[in-house]
């Protein structure tokens, strides 16, 4: 066994280990946000036996919430860095699934942003003005780049963009909608 290729083998080694590491706080991410969702949508409906039950669930959840909104930037910095990720990659990766995520546990679970949910507004401002940064961002780059070819992965990664920005304008027309009672 040469040496090239045993540092060959540790390299994938490396992304399987990175690449699995950042699917996991992706998911938590998303299962945990879902949870709080979730609780708040249905807490009313979990008084007496049920309320510790609820409780429980919301304390897990939130501190695997706010766990992952930790370990996403870690992971992705640690594809970037040691697993030569392509930056726009690591930044879909930092940016989209959050947005993604709240907007269809919003949609999921029919709730009205307000009070109890801004915190988690706020997360999902930034993540849609970072994901649509992104979307800019790699277009251009897909137009402009003569070695850059528009290939499945990169459809992959624009498609949930583009619908998260479709469900955007859906959702605001339809409260627009709502407000004007047509």
């Amino acid at each position: 066994m040469s040496f090239a290729s045993a540092a060959a083998r540790r390299r994938r080694t490396t992304d399987v280990k990175v690449s699995r590491g950042l699917l996991g706080a992706t998911g938590t991410l998303v299962v945990s946000l879902f949870l709080n969702i979730a609780a708040i949508r249905y807490d009313a409906q979990f008084h007496g036996h049920h309320e510790d039950f609820i409780i429980v669930v919301v304390l897990i959840s939130a501190a695997f919430f706010v766990l992952s909104l930790f370990l996403v930037p870690l992971m992705c910095w640690r594809a970037v860095r040691i697993c030569s990720m392509d930056k726009m990659d690591g930044w879909w990766w930092f940016s989209t699934p959050y947005s993604v995520a709240f907007l269809l546990s919003v949609w999921v679970f029919r709730l009205d942003v307000g009070h109890t949910l801004a915190p988690y507004f706020v997360l999902w401002m930034m993540a849609f003005a970072s994901s649509a940064m992104w979307t800019l961002a790699r277009t251009y780059q897909l137009a402009v780049s003569r070695t850059a070819k528009f290939s499945t992965r990169e459809a992959v990664m624009l498609a949930p963009v583009v619908l998260l920005g479709a469900f955007w304008l859906l959702s605001w027309l339809l409260s627009l909608r709502a407000t004007t009672g047509r």
